[in-house]
């Protein structure tokens, strides 16, 4: 299950890195999209080889950590939902999720 989450964040934010940069000209969400994408993709691939589920559990958690905080800041700064919005609640959610498996693996 948690690949499958990994692989879709990882997937969106490099989409919506893609899109910052195609609609507006911002590199900065261009790197930082993408960067996050392979943080998610990373985490995905370390579960799936089964090196070290709590590893990988705790990157998901860096990598939603730093969505959140991202998101949260340009929610409050431009009181837009979208993208700020999605970003901070798919950011606390995913966090969440991520944190509590990393508490409860072995």
């Amino acid at each position: 299950m948690a690949d499958h989450l990994s692989n879709t964040m990882a997937a969106l934010c490099a989409a919506g890195g893609i899109a910052g940069y195609v609609k507006a000209k911002s590199v900065p969400s261009l790197i930082g999209g993408l960067g996050l994408g392979l943080i998610y993709a990373y985490s995905s691939y370390t579960l799936t080889k089964e090196y070290d589920v709590r590893n990988c559990y705790f990157t998901g958690t860096v990598a939603s950590g730093i969505l959140l905080a991202t998101g949260s800041s340009r929610l409050f700064k431009t009181g837009k939902l979208m993208p700020a919005g999605i970003m901070a609640g798919l950011g606390a959610a995913t966090t969440s999720y991520y944190f509590y498996k990393f508490q409860t693996s072995k």
